[in-house]
């Protein structure tokens, strides 16, 4: 009885053997699989809320024009394509203030009706009110873990 978030990288989804390989190693050190577009619709489908986290997981920090629109539009268009229906959702990776610039921030707040942090989860908002924090969880994090960040969240 608890809805979740799901923000994905297709590039993850898509990738072959190597960039996975690279991918669980350098970028989000774990050794799992990425969960394939069928059970990501199935999630979509079941109510739970599927968003952009960028294309290949990196920071968004002193990227190109072309990098930019990469990470976060084409990101967005698969998911769209993939899910047939809109991405509205979009949490940035690492999720710290420090963790992306004005260019790619002003982007994603134009392709996405909500940005979300991962920074100052105690307040609601950052940056003038553009960005909505939140607390991150990860699926395979230990029951007790999970309890204990929710029991530790301020409720608004």
């Amino acid at each position: 009885n608890t809805n979740a978030a799901f923000f994905i990288n297709p590039g993850f989804i898509n990738g072959d053997k190597k960039y996975k390989k690279n991918f669980k190693k350098n970028v989000v050190h774990v050794n799992k699989e990425p969960m394939s577009w069928e059970m990501i619709k199935e999630l979509y489908l079941d109510g739970f809320l599927i968003g952009n986290h960028t294309m290949d997981h990196i920071r968004l920090l002193g990227l190109s024009d072309q990098q930019c629109l990469t990470q976060i539009t084409k990101s967005k268009e698969i998911i769209e394509d993939k899910l047939n229906a809109k991405c509205e959702h979009f949490a940035w990776t690492y999720g710290t203030l420090k963790d992306i610039d004005s260019k790619a921030l002003d982007l994603a707040l134009k392709e996405h009706k909500y940005v979300f942090s991962g920074d100052n989860y105690t307040k609601y908002y950052s940056l003038n009110n553009r960005v909505i924090n939140r607390r991150h969880i990860e699926g395979d994090w230990p029951l007790n873990h999970v309890k204990y960040f929710l029991s530790h969240t301020k409720q608004y």
